[in-house]
């Protein structure tokens, strides 16, 4: 499978609280499993950008409990890269076929809460589990903020996000 990435190894930093933190450390991640979900379901990492994981928190968090950032080595082996135009094209695929077949609900993307986006990747995923092929997630470039000049491709908050479907690739 020529979109899956070869085993490697990158540092992931997970924004969240210190009581998670704590939790995260004695006891394991917890995935996400929220509708909008950007990636699908999974564990959320920012790859090599612990600024961005901490800014995440800061905004996301409401408390007395101060915002943290978890550090993990993360194996990347058997995760479809969307960096690559080889894993765009896997996901374009599966992301036609899942609107064929669900035309009907009428998903969307909105402002964050990526709707279609989170059923098109946890529909890929259970397709190439189906196929035999197991994906343990999958990493993405993503675009957020505004530009940094006038008509300049390069945005403020982008990032490299990977969400981990098989926590055995944490390390």
């Amino acid at each position: 499978m020529d979109f899956i990435l070869e085993p490697i190894t990158v540092t992931g930093y997970h924004g969240t609280t210190r009581k998670f933190a704590e939790e995260i450390l004695s006891d394991d991640f917890v995935a996400s499993v929220n509708e909008w979900d950007w990636l699908g379901h999974g564990v959320y990492f920012w790859q090599d950008a612990p600024l961005r994981a901490y800014q995440w928190a800061e905004r996301q968090i409401e408390g007395p409990d101060p915002p943290v950032v978890v550090a993990a080595r993360i194996r990347l082996d058997g995760f479809v890269d969307l960096l690559d135009q080889r894993g765009m094209s896997i996901l374009q695929e599966f992301a036609q076929g899942y609107q064929r077949l669900y035309a009907q609900r009428r998903l969307s993307n909105v402002r964050g809460a990526n709707r279609l986006d989170c059923a098109v990747f946890n529909f890929t995923t259970g397709m190439l589990s189906s196929l035999g092929i197991e994906v343990n997630g999958y990493r993405a470039a993503c675009v957020e903020g505004g530009p940094l000049t006038p008509g300049s491709p390069i945005f403020e908050l982008s990032h490299v996000q990977i969400v981990v479907a098989n926590r055995n690739a944490i390390l």
